[in-house]
């Protein structure tokens, strides 16, 4: 997991939050936050399991857990999901990162 300026969570708060639905933004705004990155990493992945598990029915359970990211991120808090963090910075961490 990575580091978080309490200056960088503050600063970007509002975008992380939205971050956890709009998982693009990063690449509009923000582009060097972490916290805005980590918080569209781990919406992107709750997106992708979101539509996968529609199909049998239970992709609601995704959209709580983006819901509740939403609203902690909003808050500045940098909520820690256990295995969603870890595959979502290992699947998309290579390309969704903060850009100097």
């Amino acid at each position: 997991m990575a580091e978080y300026t309490p200056e960088d969570i503050e600063k970007n708060k509002t975008m992380g939050g939205l971050a956890w639905w709009i998982f693009f933004l990063p690449w509009l705004t923000a582009k060097d936050s972490e916290f805005h990155w980590a918080c569209a990493r781990r919406g992107l992945l709750l997106w992708i399991a979101s539509a996968v598990f529609y199909i049998i029915g239970l992709g609601w359970i995704f959209n709580l857990l983006q819901i509740w990211g939403l609203i902690q991120g909003f808050g500045g808090k940098v909520w820690a999901i256990p295995l969603i963090d870890k595959f979502a910075d290992d699947w998309f961490g290579g390309f969704m990162k903060p850009q100097a």
